[in-house]
């Protein structure tokens, strides 16, 4: 069914918006043959070929078959020796004007008939139909024949006044001129998205003495730029809140950006030189006397596929707001460039998935680098419990307890001591929460056989007698729930466990991970385990608090369907089965004196079938939509 849905698009996506009118002044137009773009150069006849043709130079470098010459008469200049191509002129695709395209498609997507399920008559309809375009605020020409801006009339400015987003990725614009004129036509416009496209130098006429102040998100991605081409756009566009230049050519910084209502900045898949150019983004700045912060108020950087090697942050206070930071994929390998974020006050979400430094410990790495950033929330796109930071930052001290002991207590020892600080700047911060870590409490070397990892630990319920039993310390806490339940004669799924340390009894971490390891949360030779049984009916009552809603997004602008199944209710008690797998169901059951296997069977069997009728549904009319209305929906572009 999919392969049908990308069969239509492609037809359509082909077979719309196109302009095969052959402009006036064909050198210098850019033109589309099969999906690829490019640069008309040369216009003419060519050795002793007939009838006319265009000589081409492709985006793609290597696109083309040659570098402008045909039996050693060069006809054109190329950049690259193979981005050269000569083509006939109606064989290509050649630009239209913004509201040509604007207009078509505004009508087609506010088109009553289509999209609206109105009873109406007459003048009714139309009346609606121009309701509908006057309120339509996004705008979505991606991949079309833009080039140009074309000339707006009095009657066709009205589609256009309400427009907030305009979507231009992947077209053929290329001058800066039509681009102003084209956001002169929507007064109200707040996002633009240009990526993916082959525009002129920033430093141009066109862009010297204009302003927009409402612009608040900009996406100049995938468009050659560096940061002399970027330098310019912040008088242009002083507002903005959003700015997106990922897959650029932006290596160096060499100017300031001053744009203090920056909020978000994607510098993603550039060849960022080093650290040393990110920190002139948080750095200071004196103007008239005064110090101000160039990008005070950023939130969110995005610095992923940049090949930065090493983090290095000289004094605290630089980037004051920064909460979230994208490091994905870079080739960060020491510990220290991780302290370094510890010094970001604000630092909430940090990602460094892809890094060497996550391979130095791979078991512990997450552990580490939440114990090395104080105020971290989430990490690799995983939030951090209250529980499981505390676990990793008392683990963080069991581990470098014995050398921290050694060094403090040896003598002669002061330049290692300051050495050990250094690597590990949070540890006396952590000693000042828990506690100093003692000789009994720091982590041992590996353990070599089956005796070793064993471990004594006391079992204590209510006012049971407390139980000692030997364990192995890679036992989950699933597995162990197992056990308590035999020891205490309770049903693991009502079991809820805690442990305290034997050395510090005012610490006492909850074991709130059934998949996690004794060892991961560092339990130890002769810890305690303390035992609770959940009651049943708070287990309940979360069961009538947790909604179970099936939802299917299906496009932006078409549809969006969902359902919602509530599962089954027993005896004025509602059970609801979340994802519809029918795990654990029979301890809701239990609660329902309801011990039968067919009513989950029955379950699971419902909510598939009617999950395979609504996906059919939604398939049958996408169908049918695009049938009759060329637009494509965003999830399949």
């Amino acid at each position: 069914m999919l392969s049908v849905l990308i069969f239509f698009r492609d037809f359509l996506m082909d077979n719309y918006m196109r302009s095969n009118k052959i402009p006036e002044m064909v050198i210098g137009c850019r033109v589309r043959h099969r999906g690829a773009r490019g640069v008309v150069k040369f216009c003419g006849r060519i050795g002793s070929l007939d009838g006319e043709w265009l000589g081409i130079e492709w985006d793609e470098k290597s696109r083309g078959k040659h570098d402008g010459t045909y039996q050693n008469v060069r006809y054109f200049e190329t950049s690259a020796p193979q981005s050269g191509s000569f083509m006939r002129p109606n064989t290509v695709e050649y630009g239209c004007s913004f509201v040509e395209a604007g207009k078509e498609r505004i009508i087609e997507c506010t088109n009553v008939s289509q999209w609206e399920k109105i009873e109406s008559f007459g003048s009714a309809k139309a009346d609606a139909s121009e309701k509908v375009r006057k309120e339509m605020s996004c705008l979505c020409l991606d991949g079309t024949l833009v080039s140009f801006a074309g000339e707006l009339s009095v009657s066709d400015s009205v589609l256009f006044s309400g427009i907030t987003s305009l979507y231009l990725r992947n077209t053929l614009i290329v001058d800066w001129s039509e681009i102003v004129k084209i956001i002169s036509f929507m007064p109200r416009l707040s996002s633009l998205a240009l990526s993916n496209n082959k525009l002129q130098s920033t430093h141009c006429a066109a862009l010297e003495n204009v302003t927009f102040s409402q612009i608040e998100t900009l996406a100049l991605s995938q468009t050659e730029y560096n940061w002399n081409e970027v330098s310019v756009l912040p008088k242009v566009f002083p507002n903005l809140n959003e700015f997106w230049l990922s897959y650029n050519c932006i290596d160096i910084i060499e100017s300031e950006l001053k744009m203090p209502s920056l909020r978000l900045l994607s510098l993603e898949s550039n060849p960022l030189a080093s650290w040393h150019e990110v920190l002139k983004l948080g750095s200071l700045s004196k103007l008239d006397g005064f110090l101000f912060f160039i990008i005070k108020f950023l939130q969110c950087l995005f610095l992923g596929h940049t090949k930065l090697k090493e983090i290095c942050i000289p004094q605290s206070g630089l980037f004051p707001s920064l909460r979230s930071l994208m490091l994905s994929h870079n080739e960060i390998s020491d510990w220290n460039s991780i302290n370094e974020l510890n010094k970001i006050p604000s630092l909430e979400e940090l990602s460094i998935i892809g890094n060497p430094v996550l391979n130095l410990d791979k078991s512990r790495s997450r552990q580490f680098v939440i114990a090395k950033i104080a105020h971290l929330r989430v990490f690799n796109k995983v939030a951090i419990s209250a529980a499981e930071r505390k676990g990793s930052e008392i683990d963080y001290l069991k581990n470098y307890g014995t050398t921290w002991l050694k060094l403090r207590n040896a003598k002669g020892m002061e330049d290692n001591l300051a050495c050990f600080l250094s690597e590990h700047p949070r540890f006396m911060d952590l000693v000042k929460l828990y506690g100093e870590p003692d000789h009994f409490e720091t982590v041992k070397n590996p353990l070599k056989n089956m005796t070793q990892c064993m471990q004594m630990l006391k079992f204590t319920y209510s006012d049971k007698p407390a139980i000692e039993k030997r364990v192995p310390n890679f036992l989950t806490v699933q597995k162990l729930k197992i056990l308590v339940g035999e020891l205490f004669h309770l049903k693991p799924q009502l079991v809820k466990l805690s442990y305290k340390s034997s050395r510090n009894p005012d610490i006492v971490v909850s074991l709130d991970h059934d998949l996690y390891s004794l060892s991961y949360y560092s339990v130890e030779e002769n810890d305690i385990i303390i035992v609770e049984q959940i009651c049943s009916s708070s287990l309940g009552g979360e069961l009538l608090a947790l909604p179970n809603v099936y939802r299917m997004f299906c496009s932006p602008d078409g549809i969006f369907c969902y359902c919602d199944f509530m599962i089954s209710r027993c005896e004025e008690k509602a059970i609801f089965i979340e994802n519809c797998t029918c795990i654990e169901m029979s301890i809701y059951l239990e609660h329902c004196n309801l011990h039968t296997k067919s009513i989950e069977q029955q379950c699971c069997a419902t909510c598939k079938a009617l999950v395979l009728m609504l996906l059919f549904c939604v398939y049958f009319v996408m169908i049918m939509r695009m049938l009759h209305d060329p637009k494509i929906p965003d999830f399949l572009q």
